[in-house]
């Protein structure tokens, strides 16, 4: 926290951020990210699924229209993986992160899509 915000009176449990300890911050810590876990369904016990936003992204990653079903999604994973694996081990070094980057956007793109068919 900056000077500002200490100054500001931000407290925790009654005490201002200046007075808490290191372990009692990293308690507030743990207890706001727990708090944001169950409003967002975490811990009882629903799936984390993305926002229809980053579905949708997904889908566009894939190549794919939003109606497609998982096994379209498995295909076009597939796909997409043999057309852009032989750049990953190009000898030109800003292809092959290319290359790379685009791979990884692919996995969690299933992943994701995964987890969404899932929550159906």
């Amino acid at each position: 926290m900056t000077e500002e915000q200490v100054e500001l009176g931000l407290t925790v449990a009654g005490k201002k951020l200046s007075a808490l300890t290191d372990a009692e911050l990293q308690e507030e810590v743990q207890r706001r990210r727990r708090a944001r876990s169950m409003s967002q369904g975490h811990l009882r016990g629903e799936p984390a699924t993305p926002s229809t936003s980053r579905v949708t992204q997904f889908f566009a990653n894939l190549e794919l229209s939003t109606d497609a079903t998982l096994q379209d999604v498995e295909r076009a994973y597939k796909r997409m993986v043999d057309k852009y694996r032989p750049f990953a081990s190009s000898t030109d070094s800003k292809r092959r992160e290319a290359a790379k980057t685009l791979l990884a956007s692919l996995e969690k793109a299933v992943a994701g899509l995964r987890d969404h068919f899932k929550a159906r």
